[in-house]
């Protein structure tokens, strides 16, 4: 293939009908695993030159070099845009023998990393251009992940956490434009307007809101007397106080923008008897339907929610007979990724017609649970 000449692959998995395949791959600097889907060169020989003259410094041998996230990040952003068009391969990639048009035209990005998602294609970069995006709870996950594609569109992302401030703020040096990281608890109402505020000194406006940031407890739902008054209250504090302020403040200056968006990031817990608590199933449903009200009496800000299942994230790395369980029960066999979440907010961003919806993203677990 070429690139299994300098990537360590653990899985292939090829499909004849659309000449593409998947690799799974690790690698030296702090992106876990990136899953891609890459078309088939014959002999690979552009992507293969690319890394003699990218990575290698022009010497073609087979010996280890180490690829930086940058030129990774290169390396798909090129490679997605010769997929969605093949005709470009010339433009786009060194002119070299064995690269078939013919290939499949079709690609799809999935990233079982919090920490990475797919790069643009030529052009997208600007689909978003001069927006300005907040995303709170994003220094891990998918808020993260969210934070990532909405930078690699062309916003401007503000990144936060209410304690991780410096994994925040390496999430918001690595973002694909200019970015910035502000602290803040969303459970403390002051402390939310500071991030709006902060928002709006540093870029002047606001047109997206995904609301990512929560908190919980795992306590089982017959044990009553281990929900705590305190859990209760926190888990409340956080998820449903902290969201519906920081959505007050952010709302007066959404509606400046031609298209203001709040995307709640909620869960299959808010539609089904499931969740870490009850205390945490009960703010799940509660900001389905705050998504639901707010649609209905303040537009044209559109507000529209994305419910996950269980998503493989740092915080639930451990889970792993709950992972098994999901891989068994759902029809598409596996827990979310971070990155599926994602692209269920990039494509509520992308839908100007669209408000008031609740997209679960479970694989569909909920179909048969």
């Amino acid at each position: 293939m070429g690139l299994d000449m300098y990537l360590t692959a653990d899985e292939y998995i090829w499909t004849r009908d659309r000449q593409s395949f998947n690799v799974t791959t690790t690698f030296d600097f702090p992106v876990e695993k990136i899953t891609y889907e890459v078309c088939y060169w014959r002999k690979a020989n552009a992507i293969h030159k690319w890394f003699v003259d990218n990575v290698q410094q022009g010497k073609d041998d087979c010996n280890k070099y180490k690829v930086s996230e940058k030129q990774l990040r290169d390396l798909l952003e090129t490679v997605k845009a010769v997929l969605a068009d093949p005709s470009r391969a010339a433009e786009l990639l060194p002119p070299c023998s064995g690269w078939s048009s013919r290939q499949s035209r079709s690609s799809s990005y999935v990233s079982p990393s919090a920490s990475f998602a797919a790069a643009p294609s030529v052009g997208r970069m600007s689909e978003l251009s001069g927006k300005v995006a907040i995303v709170t709870g994003s220094s891990s996950g998918i808020g993260e992940s969210t934070a990532m594609r909405l930078a690699e569109l062309g916003a401007h992302v503000v990144v936060n956490s209410a304690s991780s401030v410096e994994a925040g703020k390496k999430v918001a040096s690595a973002l694909a434009t200019k970015g910035a990281y502000v602290q803040a608890d969303i459970s403390d109402k002051a402390q939310g307007q500071r991030l709006i505020d902060e928002t709006i000194k540093t870029f002047g406006r606001l047109d997206i809101l995904v609301n990512n940031a929560g908190w919980t407890k795992l306590v089982q739902h017959g044990d009553l007397d281990g929900l705590t008054d305190e859990i209760f209250d926190k888990t409340f504090k956080v998820n449903v106080y902290g969201t519906w302020w920081l959505t007050k403040a952010a709302i007066p200056h959404l509606r400046k923008s031609d298209d203001g968006n709040v995307v709640n990031i909620t869960s299959i817990a808010g539609v089904r008897p499931v969740g870490s608590s009850m205390a945490y199933a009960m703010t799940k449903a509660a900001l389905n339907h705050m998504t639901v009200l707010l649609a209905k009496s303040h537009g044209p800000v559109r507000f529209n929610a994305v419910a996950p299942g269980l998503v493989q994230t740092p915080w639930t790395q451990d889970w792993g007979a709950m992972h098994d369980f999901v891989s068994k029960a759902s029809p598409l066999k596996r827990s979310a990724y971070a990155g599926d979440c994602s692209e269920a907010v990039l494509g509520i961003v992308r839908n100007p017609h669209m408000t008031g919806q609740v997209i679960v993203v479970d694989g569909g677990f909920t179909l048969v649970s």
